[in-house]
């Protein structure tokens, strides 16, 4: 009987959910291409890792091929952290972009809104004049004592 062992697949090694950081999986994608070489290097490096450590007796030779399988791990984190730097470097670009658009779309309608709402509002103003004045009346009219006789009716 034959037995095959699977190699680890770079999702497999890595299980990153889109929505937990609120991205639909259409949008994650972009991000997921970029890191999948790095990702199938370590997928490839699986077994090389998994024979050093399950060896049982330490020698020169696995003392050796362990430093050599390190120093490919390095190279893949780092080139892990370079391909990291890039991608965030273009979505914060993109996101000052998009600042970009919101502050240009708030300074072009700046001033227009309030002129718009001062308009919207003409005849409230003048109503609110109206009663203020009418109020102002009542209040002066009622400060005023005037003795019955001196009433007309």
């Amino acid at each position: 009987m034959e037995t095959t062992t699977e190699k680890p697949t770079a999702i497999a090694i890595v299980q990153i959910k889109a929505e937990d950081y609120g991205l639909q999986a259409t949008e994650a994608k972009q991000v997921e291409a970029a890191f999948i070489p790095m990702l199938n290097k370590m997928a490839e490096l699986e077994d090389q890792y998994n024979a050093i450590t399950a060896t049982e007796v330490m020698t020169p030779k696995v003392c050796e091929a362990a430093k050599e399988l390190r120093l490919k791990y390095v190279k893949v984190r780092t080139g892990t952290a370079e391909i990291h730097k890039k991608a965030k470097a273009y979505y914060l670009a993109g996101g000052r972009f998009v600042d970009g658009w919101k502050n240009a779309q708030a300074f072009a309608s700046q001033g227009k809104e309030e002129k718009l709402i001062e308009i919207e509002k003409h005849f409230e103003r003048i109503e609110e004049e109206r009663i203020r004045q009418i109020e102002e009346a009542e209040e002066t009219i009622s400060k005023t004592e005037i003795k019955e006789d001196e009433l007309p009716f």
